[in-house]
């Protein structure tokens, strides 16, 4: 809870809550910014007022960071840059409706955290922006290099690193062109296979590379099918 000398003339806050309604009356940046997995149970919430909900084991084998980026969180997100108030954050509204006091929507979008992510949460509009994307990359490129640090050779560790230094449009493109490419040698094992099995394998890859998000993760994903492929 915040300090109870806290009030609503606090500037500093202020500036915080008039950013966040500018978007609406609803927006909270911890939506984007925080996140509590709990594994026992395969559930997350981005705030310890709402309910915590289920993650979906198929939005993580499209896009591991669905861990934090549900289909639910999105649509709550969604509701949020549109100007509406997520019932699921009613302590907040209960707060701003009844009292002088900051809720806690102002005092977590205003954290070190998450506050200096508020400009492109913002710019983005998107209710898929995660601003903590980068940070999941990284994670996940140390657990590559400490875990197979004996079994990738140096020209894949460097290809890691690429993929991850790549601008947002740079990875558009190169995901678009990707995914192309990918596309392309499928149909054109599909039609040269008589293979029953072996072509509806292959389906299901089609349908897999279509669905994907674009993301440095499933980039990272779409490059070692290619390399699978050839």
């Amino acid at each position: 809870m915040a300090d109870e000398k806290t009030y609503s003339e606090n500037p500093i806050y202020l500036r915080v809550k008039e950013e966040l309604n500018e978007v609406g009356p609803g927006m909270c940046a911890a939506k984007w910014t925080q996140v509590t997995l709990q594994l026992q149970n395969g559930h997350n919430h981005s705030c310890h007022h709402p309910r915590t909900h289920k993650i979906s084991e198929q939005e993580i084998a499209r896009n591991p960071s669905a861990l934090h980026n549900t289909r639910y969180k999105k649509l709550r997100r969604k509701e949020m840059l549109q100007g509406s108030r997520p019932s699921e954050c009613d302590y907040c509204w209960g707060v701003e409706d009844n009292s002088d006091r900051f809720s806690d929507r102002i005092f977590k979008s205003g954290e070190s955290w998450s506050y200096p992510f508020l400009k492109e949460i913002k710019e983005s509009e998107k209710s898929t922006y995660s601003a903590n994307e980068n940070l999941l990359h990284t994670v996940l490129a140390n657990n590559f290099n400490v875990l197979y640090s004996n079994t990738l050779n140096e020209s894949q560790k460097e290809e890691l690193k690429n993929i991850l230094s790549m601008s947002n449009d740079e990875l558009n493109t190169k995901t678009t062109e990707l995914k192309e490419s990918i596309l392309t040698q499928v149909e054109t094992i599909l039609t040269e296979s008589k293979d029953v099995e072996f072509n509806s394998k292959l389906n299901s890859v089609k349908n897999e590379v279509q669905s994907m998000d674009t993301s440095k993760i499933n980039y990272y994903r779409l490059t070692e099918l290619k390399n699978g492929l050839n």
